[in-house]
């Protein structure tokens, strides 16, 4: 959790200094001041807890290390802003509960799914964009994902796809649930059902060219994915601030960085 270091007395003699400035220097020194004020709660900030689910390439797990295209982008986020971030890799359903709690500060995601919806602040600006397809061996003729009905459907458990979980719930589809996208992939290729719904950046990833040759596809939605800083964390607006402040630092040195955009 977030805690401030600054005790009591600590902060009885900076702002007991702010006053002697006035006196003796006059206004022009409160600005300073001012300005120090407004900087010095984020400086005082211990780690900051980022939650990620296996998503590659933008998030997952390699060697015990988190990896991605999005969490080297966070690393560098957390340079630029001088903050210190740890990363925990959790399933959706965890990962929800964590940040409804708030022993989980952020993560980069959907804002849509109910769990999470109502306990996270954002902003208006994604950070990727993931690209959502329905999947089937080479040749197989895909429907559009609106027409499917009685067929099955191989999707990752957890997984809300934009509220599109509930849309298939609510039909007579067959469901197999699968515990990763490798896993998804391989009982589509054994014939546990005729399709797949999964994320294009995730199955190219497990997958390679190779496994993908295999493959036929039909886009069904993209879904744009945000810093979402729970509502729960200390600093919540100061943490979300500090994010888009460096993803904007980012990206100006580096103007040809992508992250699934």
């Amino acid at each position: 959790m977030i805690k401030c270091r600054g005790t009591f007395a600590e902060l009885r003699i900076y702002f007991g200094s702010i006053a002697l400035a006035v006196m003796l220097f006059g206004v022009s020194w409160v600005r300073v001041f001012a300005v120090e004020i407004a900087e010095s709660p984020i400086k005082a900030l211990t780690p900051i807890e980022m939650g990620y689910v296996d998503f590659p390439p933008w998030t997952y797990e390699k060697a015990g290390k988190a990896t991605g295209c999005t969490i080297e982008l966070v690393r560098r986020i957390a340079v630029d802003q001088g903050l210190d971030i740890q990363y925990h890799k959790l399933p959706v359903s965890r990962l929800f509960k964590a940040i409804a709690d708030g022993s989980i500060d952020f993560f980069v995601g959907i804002t849509s799914p109910l769990e999470v919806r109502n306990h996270i602040i954002f902003r208006d600006r994604p950070v990727m964009v993931a690209e959502l397809n329905l999947w089937a061996k080479k040749g197989m003729k895909i429907p559009a994902f609106e027409s499917i009905s009685s067929e099955g459907l191989i999707v990752m458990r957890g997984y809300n796809y934009g509220h599109l979980a509930d849309n298939i719930a609510s039909r007579s589809i067959e469901i197999v649930g699968a515990s990763s996208h490798q896993d998804l992939y391989n009982m589509l290729m054994k014939g546990r059902a005729p399709f797949a719904l999964d994320y294009l950046g995730p199955i190219r990833e497990t997958i390679g060219e190779a496994g993908m040759n295999k493959l036929d596809w039909r886009h069904v939605q993209s879904f744009k994915s945000y810093f979402s800083v729970s509502k729960k964390a200390e600093n919540a607006e100061m943490i979300l601030d500090k994010l888009h402040r460096g993803l904007d630092n980012v990206r100006a040195v580096d103007t040809k960085l992508k992250c699934g955009e």
